[in-house]
């Protein structure tokens, strides 16, 4: 991690990864670290409130009825929903 390419992307997916880990404190010690706390399949009645947070971590702070409407608009797909929060953010 201390001399990547500058197209290297390291991705690590896992659960019950804390932010304040060992291995968290590593990568942002050498880049940049982003944090995806996904919910659990079948709690679609969560994910206006997931989308906020999404948009929170990125220091963006949107109604609530903005949420539920991304999700009405993009749907289930937690990939897609992630997609077009940071298109948003952008």
């Amino acid at each position: 991690m201390k001399a990547p390419s500058p197209e290297t992307v390291l991705a690590l997916v896992g659960e019950g990864i804390r932010k304040d880990s060992a291995l968290a404190r590593a990568v942002a010690k050498a880049g940049e670290l982003l944090v995806y706390d996904l919910p659990k399949r079948g709690t679609r009645a969560d994910l206006p409130g997931w989308v906020g947070r999404q948009f929170g971590a990125l220091g963006i702070k949107i109604d609530p009825a903005v949420s539920r409407m991304l999700v009405d608009l993009v749907g289930d797909d937690l990939v897609e929903l992630a997609g077009e929060v940071e298109k948003l953010a952008a």
